[in-house]
C-alpha cells in the first residue's frame, strides 16, 4: 500500500512544448515552481494553434486551430493571482510576438535571445521552408492576442462562477435559485 501511495506522488515534470493540449489534465505544484511560467506557455500554445495535426482533427480543441484570447479560460484562487497571470501571459505574449517578427524580418533562430522553451517553441513552429512568412502569420495572430488581452477570462473561481451566473448561461437548470458567497441570483426557468 505504501508503495502505492509514494507512485500516486512522483511527480512527472510538464514539458510545455510536448504536453497534450487535447485531454483533461491535472496541473499539480507548490507555490513557486513555474505555474504561472508554464501556463503561459499553453496558452501560447493554444493561441499559435496545433501543430501535427493527425486526419481526425475533431479531436483537437478548435479542430487544431489558433483560439483567440478570449476563448480560453484561466481561473485562479485569488484576485492578485488572476493579476499576475494577466499581466505575465500579457509579458509572455508580446516577447514571443517580438521573436516571431524579428524571424519574419530575416533572423535565425539560432541567433535568437530567449529561453529553451521558447526557443523550442520557435523551431517546432517554423519547421519549414517558409520561415519568415510563418512567423509573420504567428506575429500577427499574437499581436491580436496581445491587443485583447483585456477581454481574456482570466479570473479568480468566485468571479467566473458570479460572471456565469449573472450571463444567465445556465437557463437550461432546474435550479430557481442558486447562492454564491451569500448573493443570489435567480435564474429564470422556462
Amino acid at each position: 500500500m505504501q508503495n502505492q501511495e509514494n507512485n500516486l506522488r512522483e511527480m512527472t515534470p510538464l514539458k510545455v512544448n510536448t504536453f497534450d493540449l487535447n485531454s483533461t489534465s491535472l496541473i499539480e505544484a507548490s507555490a513557486g515552481t513555474g505555474k504561472t511560467y508554464t501556463i503561459s506557455n499553453l496558452v501560447i500554445r493554444l493561441l499559435l494553434g496545433q501543430l501535427n495535426k493527425e486526419q481526425n482533427t475533431s479531436l483537437y480543441i478548435n479542430q487544431g486551430n489558433p483560439l483567440s484570447i478570449e476563448n480560453i479560460l484561466i481561473v485562479t484562487f485569488t484576485n492578485a493571482a488572476a493579476s499576475d497571470l494577466r499581466a505575465r501571459i500579457l509579458e509572455k505574449i508580446h516577447d514571443t510576438r517580438i521573436l516571431f517578427e524579428t524571424v519574419g524580418k530575416g533572423a535565425s533562430l539560432v541567433s535568437l535571445d530567449c529561453d529553451e522553451n521558447l526557443k523550442e517553441l520557435l523551431e517546432n513552429y517554423l519547421n519549414s521552408e517558409n520561415q519568415q512568412d510563418l512567423a509573420k502569420k504567428y506575429a500577427r495572430l499574437l499581436n491580436r492576442a496581445e491587443r485583447n488581452i483585456d477581454n481574456a477570462p482570466i479570473s479568480t473561481i468566485h468571479s467566473f462562477c458570479n460572471n456565469l451566473f449573472k450571463s444567465k448561461s445556465l437557463m437550461h437548470c432546474k435550479m430557481k435559485q442558486c447562492l454564491l458567497c451569500g448573493e443570489s441570483f435567480f435564474i429564470p426557468i422556462n
